[in-house]
């Protein structure tokens, strides 16, 4: 045997279907980019101007030890990484370069 559908809710109380509703569950906040990361970043693909590889260098390493020792709240690792190896590419292209020219000087 069926039962009838339920009528409607008596008033000041919720609907059958509201009664219950899903248990909060916490949200995890998503990680913040670090700022250094993204500074190392901008400087290591602005490397036309001569200090900037030093600086992309400097924020990479520093903005990789405060990703590390965030527990998971700052993120950015990648942009860091990228922002170190883009400098110290330039760093190592000024080095040979300067080789080249020292050693075209005393061959001369």
């Amino acid at each position: 045997m069926t039962q009838p559908p339920p009528g409607p809710a008596p008033p000041g109380q919720p609907p059958p279907s509201a009664a219950w509703t899903a248990p909060a569950y916490p949200v995890a906040a998503s990680p913040k980019t670090s700022g250094l990361a993204i500074a190392s970043l901008v400087t290591g693909i602005l490397f036309c101007f001569m200090i900037t590889p030093v600086v992309a260098v400097v924020l990479g390493h520093l903005a990789l030890d405060q990703i590390r020792d965030s527990d998971g709240r700052i993120s950015g690792r990648g942009m860091a990484i990228a922002g170190v190896t883009l400098g110290w590419i330039f760093l190592g292209l000024v080095a040979v370069a300067l080789l080249g020219w020292v050693v075209s000087l005393v061959a001369a």
